[in-house]
């Protein structure tokens, strides 16, 4: 889809998909029952990889683009460890442009992991953050000469909403450019609101809207429209969409059961 998007920086078709946002070091363990408190259970089977959701877009965007489209850039900030170096090297063997993969100082937070349980259809997830709270990826890591060479070319920019300055920054820059803007939302984060007005799509797991709702109602806000959680996804695709003015649609995914999209002239196919 984005190399079919012409924007102001993206020149047309063909142009670079530019991914912001988290990159972490997953450990992915599948078990057949869940283990229970102060035990020890034999794993069926185990894998250690790169994750994150800006990373695994960029990705998976670098394993489906054609051969003469430009390479997928990766703008994401990893630590000075083991980790770190690992995930770079993974990424480039995948064909994604890191250099815009930033390292973290000695002492500036390690690489964020995260340990997944799987059983069955259940996923349990432990994480930790590292860096993203002791030094997260800041504007100046990436575009510090304001020449905003991240962005040349770009047909469309990817944005997970982790990194909240870097992210508000290439949303500005993004839209200064008229490159066209996909934020994937999961759950509230800090500046993820701040992002909305800017962006021109939005993907929304399906209980993102409803914790939209909860997050302004404590702030003593007035939402247009009031939500309980059990309204059709075409509903919650729209409450998303009254929050991003200048969105041409929202997708609220459904897991098993796909997708729905509202567009901002009405119901849109998914």
């Amino acid at each position: 889809a984005a190399a079919s998007t012409s924007g102001g920086g993206g020149g047309g078709g063909g142009g670079a998909i530019v991914c912001v946002g988290l990159t972490c070091m997953d450990s992915t363990v599948w078990v057949a029952s869940q283990p229970v408190a102060d035990t020890k259970v034999v794993a069926q089977r185990s894998l250690t990889c790169g994750g994150g959701n800006a990373a695994n877009s960029a990705v998976a965007a670098a394993r489906l683009r054609a051969p003469t489209d430009p390479p997928v850039r990766l703008v994401t900030k990893v630590g000075s460890d083991a980790h770190g170096a690992a995930l770079i090297d993974e990424l480039a063997r995948d064909g994604v442009d890191t250099r815009w993969c930033v390292r973290a100082a000695a002492g500036g937070g390690a690489t964020p992991t995260s340990v997944i349980l799987v059983c069955g259809a259940s996923r349990t997830i432990v994480h930790d953050p590292g860096l993203l709270l002791q030094s997260p990826l800041e504007a100046a890591d990436f575009d510090g000469s304001g020449d905003g060479e991240w962005l040349a070319g770009a047909a469309l920019l990817h944005l997970d909403g982790r990194h909240p300055a870097a992210a508000l920054h290439a949303a500005r820059a993004a839209r200064a450019a008229g490159v066209p803007i996909l934020l994937d939302v999961e759950r509230p984060r800090p500046g993820l609101r701040e992002l909305l007005p800017l962006v021109d799509y939005v993907v929304s797991s399906a209980d993102y809207p409803m914790k939209l709702f909860a997050e302004i109602v404590a702030e003593g806000g007035a939402p247009p429209l009031a939500i309980v959680g059990s309204e059709p996804p075409e509903t919650l695709a729209q409450y998303v969409l009254g929050h991003c003015p200048n969105a041409r649609w929202v997708c609220v995914t459904l897991g098993a059961d796909g997708a729905v999209a509202v567009a901002a002239d009405g119901p849109a196919d998914a």
